[in-house]
């Protein structure tokens, strides 16, 4: 879930860039946005990360590498 902190911001960020640029046709701008398609990028894209890093990520060692101190 580490994806998470950079992916609302940025799109958080890119939208308000936009109403920066466009604030005179709000509607014409954002008529037409894919919804959908970013809250795919936001939400499914940071999971998709975090299942294929819990997939591929190493296992703890079943014994401890080095012996205790005593």
């Amino acid at each position: 879930m580490i994806a998470s902190p950079g992916a609302v911001p940025g799109a958080v960020a890119g939208c308000l860039a936009v109403l920066a640029w466009a604030h005179a046709n709000l509607t014409l701008t954002f008529g037409n946005v894919p919804w959908s398609d970013i809250g795919l990028l936001v939400i499914g894209m940071p999971l998709l990360g975090a299942a294929v890093a819990w997939l591929l990520g190493g296992r703890h060692p079943s014994a401890v590498s080095r012996r205790p101190l005593e």
